[in-house]
């Protein structure tokens, strides 16, 4: 067997839970372009990785069979273990396996755009997208309204890292085309797709959070996978 060496970059490990001390666990997807399990048999559908980590920059190993081969169009999606529903990093890459052990060329990572002495970094998910806006204000493009797996009306509930409501205004300005202005630091936004029929408002979507999102008899009807987008800005000072 080989390992393959998915390397990471994300603005802030802070926006991760731990398995214990400085290890995270990651669950690792691999999937065509029909966003359906790769079914490959070179390579596993599913990973679970534990990883040690105290940088923002890391690698996820995978054990792939050894081989000279090459997979084009695999989606590798990232989700953090104590959140399995939640995507925090996708990314399109080829697979060129030619022997070699360990095998480095694929990279999940941060989006880097530079406004003026800020810089900026950004993680998108798959349904969802970051633009930093030549102002440097932050517009955010995602469905409003969507459908779960068997078709059921759900709404997005944007989140903070703090698993708060986004306050309406600035989701209003967050989606509009001027965006909005965020000062330097870290954040991260979760999208959470509720059924209408039952959340209404953020109240009855914290009262029916078992039924929404953890039921598994439920929750494929009731809601949507829920992603994370993380979003770095940091000026530049010059000295």
């Amino acid at each position: 067997m080989s390992t393959l060496l998915i390397n990471v970059q994300i603005p802030s490990l802070g926006a991760l839970t731990p398995l214990s001390g400085n290890t995270y666990r990651f669950v690792v997807k691999f999937k065509n372009n029909l966003n359906q399990p790769l079914n490959n048999s070179n390579i596993p559908n599913v990973s679970t990785v534990d990883v040690t980590t105290t940088s923002n920059t890391f690698s996820i190993p995978v054990t792939i069979v050894t081989g000279d081969y090459t997979i084009n169009d695999v989606n590798v999606e990232i989700y953090s273990n104590n959140d399995a529903n939640c995507c925090f990093a996708s990314e399109e890459i080829t697979i060129i396996n030619d022997g070699s052990d360990p095998i480095e060329n694929s990279n999940v990572g941060v989006l880097t755009t530079q406004i003026g002495n800020k810089s900026y970094g950004i993680i998108n998910p798959r349904n969802a997208k970051a633009q930093v806006l030549p102002s440097g204000a932050i517009r955010l493009i995602y469905d409003e309204i969507s459908t779960s797996e068997t078709n059921k009306q759900v709404k997005c509930w944007l989140l903070d890292s703090q698993l708060c409501e986004v306050y309406a205004g600035d989701v209003t300005q967050l989606r509009s085309t001027s965006g909005l202005n965020l000062p330097d630091g870290n954040y991260a936004f979760y999208f959470y797709y509720a059924a209408t029929d039952i959340a209404n408002t953020f109240e009855q979507l914290r009262a029916n959070i078992y039924v929404l999102f953890l039921d598994r008899n439920t929750w494929r009807s009731n809601s949507k996978e829920l992603e994370m987008l993380l979003i770095e800005i940091k000026s530049n000072v010059l000295i």
